[in-house]
């Protein structure tokens, strides 16, 4: 809660460049931090389609769908405003940053996953034998 009240003082600031870099920075704390609450939820989800489907759904693209939406739409909202091109520029760089920080966190989810699926196979091999 208190992440977002500080977001929202940030974009209080209006238009004002240290208030849209706080506001990315909050972006990036606050969906890293989300992602890395449900990943491991994330996991089971994904286990458990996979013991009934046998395929890997699209799971990272639904969480990451609505981050990137919100940040796209930050990116529309400071193109409306017409700021000027060095703060629309910055806030493009930390919000890729956020992007890229999101895949790489879904990427370590994917591979213990697939550490989980080994390790399953693994055991149901043996218990066969």
């Amino acid at each position: 809660m208190y992440l977002l009240y500080f977001d929202s003082f940030a974009v209080s600031l209006g238009g004002s460049f240290s208030g849209m870099i706080l506001h990315a920075i909050m972006l990036f704390i606050v969906m890293c931090v989300t992602i890395l609450i449900f990943r491991h939820a994330i996991a089971e989800i994904c286990l458990d389609q996979i013991k009934k489907q046998g395929t890997i759904p699209f799971i990272f693209l639904a969480v990451l769908f609505p981050f990137s939406c919100i940040l796209l739409g930050n990116v529309v909202i400071m193109m409306m405003m017409n700021f000027a091109f060095w703060v629309f520029a910055s806030i493009t760089i930390f919000e890729t940053i956020t992007i890229l920080s999101l895949l790489l966190i879904g990427g370590g989810t994917t591979y213990k996953i697939y550490t989980l699926i080994r390790i399953t196979k693994f055991k149901e091999t043996l218990e066969s034998l």
